[in-house]
């Protein structure tokens, strides 16, 4: 089902901008107009949900209506249509698609727009600031096993081993996380967990077939 949304300055409280949408559309920052993020990072904003349970016709209809009232008032929004255009889903033809891709072609930004646009990102902290993330599930021991036999014997470029190595130089473990080694060795119990993962680790390399190379000759690191 869908809704109708509107947009609330900051400062002033004032309807700068209506939409339609569905899930989490009203709280999205990507695939706003210029306009929106001007007013958005100036002045912040809030979101407030007009009308709810529609269906996207309804939704559409609901959407133009309250933008024409918005714009008979003389308040200045910053959607650029009028409302009620466009369906969810939309998809381009293959042509539309080379007709876009031909006038991208050969263009490139100026010195001074590369400037602008990394001064502009810059300022404004990742999406993921703040946010923690856990897997559902843990890997199973076995693919990580596999995973780590693949990568096994790959040898690094000299070049990006050189920018690891300057990446970590010079920057020692901070006393919290030495604390944290040191009571973890210090554990019993948290040693004998170890022990008994690592235990089953080397059980588990056992059952696993190495790998083989095209040429179905044992890889390098199988040969010992």
């Amino acid at each position: 089902m869908y809704y109708v949304y509107q947009h609330r300055r900051n400062d002033t409280n004032a309807v700068f901008y209506v939409g339609k949408g569905k899930g989490y559309r009203c709280n999205q920052k990507t695939g706003r107009n210029i306009y929106w993020h001007r007013v958005a990072d100036k002045h912040g904003y809030s979101v407030e949900k007009v009308v709810a349970n529609l269906d996207e016709e309804l939704a559409l209809l609901a959407e133009y209506e309250l933008i024409d009232q918005y714009k008979r008032l003389s308040l200045g929004l910053a959607n650029l249509a009028e409302g009620g255009q466009g369906t969810s889903g939309y998809k381009f033809t293959p042509e539309q698609l080379e007709n876009v891709k031909a006038a991208h072609i050969g263009k490139k930004h100026s010195a001074e727009t590369k400037a602008k646009m990394s001064d502009a990102k810059k300022s404004k902290l990742p999406n993921n600031t703040g946010k923690t993330y856990k897997m559902k599930q843990p890997m199973p021991l076995e693919l990580r096993l596999k995973l780590g036999e693949q990568r096994r014997g790959r040898v690094m470029s000299e070049e990006s081993s050189r920018k690891k190595s300057l990446a970590t130089k010079g920057k020692p473990l901070s006393q919290s996380n030495r604390e944290k080694i040191k009571l973890a060795w210090e554990d019993p119990e948290k040693r004998a967990k170890m022990s008994q993962k690592m235990k089953e680790i080397q059980a588990m390399k056992k059952l696993i077939t190495p790998p083989v190379s095209p040429a179905n000759t044992a890889l390098p690191w199988s040969q010992a």
